[in-house]
């Protein structure tokens, strides 16, 4: 509770204790691990982390330990996480999605078209879109990038509109929108997307 609240001292608090009583219970480590990310004690955080995942290697540990090198700029190991725990994991299709995301940020366009085609194939959102629309948004914007990274703006475009249509609302992928348009002159398209990522 304290840790959705954002009350980060007082959860440690709470949780060091836990600690004291349970140092063999996986959860507190992880949620100890994630509270010390929160207040900037990376290397403690990544500690707990290994602790957790020592005690119980669960998916939840994996995904989070992933997302936390994702934070730290440490993408090679955010991509030695999610592609390791995809092989095994009971949601394989959002390890692959990370794993594209991971290599993207690294610079590695085609590894992350492959992951993310992956990711597509174990997805269970086949045929709904309405289920699927944030999963299927982040693939299509993943891609975009990647194919802005090769150097096709054709497919980064298309795949950036994509993105836009399937998750309307997000603001972040309109303007990403508008910076390949810009890219391809078109202004006036730019123009329009800005103006729906500014919330106009």
């Amino acid at each position: 509770m304290l840790y959705s609240l954002e009350r980060y001292p007082e959860a440690l608090a709470h949780l060091d204790r836990a600690q004291y009583i349970a140092q063999d219970n996986a959860g507190v480590h992880l949620l100890r691990a994630l509270v010390l990310q929160q207040v900037g004690r990376a290397h403690e955080s990544e500690a707990e982390f290994r602790a957790s995942l020592s005690l119980d290697p669960t998916d939840e540990a994996w995904f989070d330990f992933g997302l936390f090198y994702m934070a730290q700029k440490r993408f090679a190991e955010a991509a030695e996480i999610f592609r390791r725990s995809a092989e095994s994991s009971s949601r394989p299709h959002e390890m692959w999605m990370m794993l594209g995301q991971a290599y993207v940020q690294s610079r590695q366009p085609q590894p992350a078209l492959e992951a993310f085609d992956k990711a597509v194939d174990a997805s269970p959102f086949h045929g709904d879109e309405t289920l699927g629309a944030s999963f299927n948004s982040l693939i299509a914007a993943g891609r975009a990038n990647a194919w802005y990274q090769l150097g096709d703006l054709s497919q980064a475009v298309s795949f950036q509109e994509e993105a836009v249509r399937l998750a309307p609302e997000d603001r972040a992928l309109w303007q990403g929108l508008a910076d390949v348009y810009e890219v391809q002159g078109r202004t006036t398209k730019a123009a329009e997307a800005r103006s729906h990522a500014a919330g106009q």
